[in-house]
């Protein structure tokens, strides 16, 4: 009997705070985020296919091999997106129509935060998140030669787990409302953690990729390939802060729009990872062409007029050793690029 006063008395309290001419309803929201995640997802499913075909017909590295890290993380981001939709739509078709007369109506059926379709979304949304941030930092770790460079992206993914699961289980447990000062705290510490986890490992990513170009500019007159490398995992991390960052700034403003954002996260996080991987592939196979056909024209042009050439070296010539070492690691990401890398 307690329960269900209680029960009462909130969905008392959420249909009066729904009832604000400043907020979205529930039912609105969720009759928005539906088609426009349907849409990103759609993309998503189109740029998994291109990653999926760049990555098992090994036109991604150099060597030919075939990255299953990259192929076994871009199917997972798959499968969690395409579950997410699934769910959504469930949620959607059951909150405004087959709960439209019921009490409450579709405003509390999407409150609900202790049904299993509600939890059962954010645990994929919990390991969306984890995934991509675990692969940015996987990324820093190849590009640096060095755990220690990423313990606190590490740490900030921990911190990450272990607020989500708390979230998750405060909402199974007893089905608060989604902006009470516990959710909320818990809420604010599980998704800046992430977006501090992202965006460091993207920023020392980037930064390591920046400088070894930099610093191999001394020996070769290349185009900068690591540079447009760099660009491209900036570009992607931008997109990704920035819709988190949009949720998180929402959420605490305690505004229904956070729910659409939540949504759309998803499949942005997965567009983001098939992005980098499709843009630098291509510009890779652009670069070979473009070599190929150098080459080509260099034979052919010189096919008439070839003599030896004896040459006499009169001493040894020794190469520094900073620009050794900066020519080996500007090989050593040539080649692991992209899909090591990225």
């Amino acid at each position: 009997m307690n329960r269900l006063r209680s029960q009462t008395l909130a969905l008392k309290s959420l249909l009066m705070s729904q009832s604000s001419n400043t907020q979205i309803p529930l039912d609105l929201a969720q009759a928005v985020s539906t088609p426009l995640q349907g849409i990103l997802y759609g993309l998503s499913v189109y740029m998994f296919g291109v990653t999926f075909l760049d990555l098992t017909q090994r036109h991604g590295t150099p060597s030919g091999k075939i990255n299953r890290t990259m192929l076994t993380s871009a199917c997972l981001l798959f499968i969690t997106s395409t579950m997410n939709v699934v769910v959504s739509i469930y949620r959607e078709v059951n909150g405004l129509i087959m709960h439209r007369n019921t009490l409450g109506g579709p405003v509390a059926y999407f409150a609900d935060l202790a049904s299993w379709h509600w939890i059962f979304m954010n645990v994929l949304f919990l390991i969306g998140m984890l995934l991509g941030d675990t692969i940015v930092a996987y990324r820093c770790y190849v590009v640096w030669s060095s755990i220690w460079i990423i313990v606190l992206p590490v740490l900030l993914g921990v911190t990450t787990l272990a607020t989500g699961i708390t979230l998750l289980w405060n909402f199974a447990r007893s089905n608060p409302n989604i902006f009470n000062p516990l959710i909320t705290r818990l809420t604010e510490a599980c998704f800046i953690s992430s977006l501090g986890s992202n965006t460091m490992s993207t920023c020392l990513l980037a930064y390591r990729l920046w400088i070894v170009d930099h610093r191999s500019k001394k020996y070769h007159t290349s185009n900068g390939n690591l540079l447009h490398v760099a660009r491209i995992v900036l570009d992607s991390g931008a997109i990704y802060s920035t819709c988190l960052a949009l949720f998180v700034a929402f959420y605490l403003a305690k505004s229904n729009v956070c729910f659409i954002l939540r949504d759309l996260m998803m499949p942005i996080t997965s567009i983001c990872f098939y992005m980098v991987l499709i843009r630098s592939a291509h510009r890779t196979r652009l670069e070979t062409k473009f070599d190929h056909s150098l080459k080509l024209d260099a034979v052919q042009h010189n096919a008439g007029h070839l003599h030896n050439v004896e040459i006499h070296l009169n001493k040894d010539v020794s190469i520094p050793e900073d620009l050794q070492d900066s020519q080996a690691e500007y090989r050593r990401l040539r080649e692991a690029e992209p899909t090591t890398i990225l």
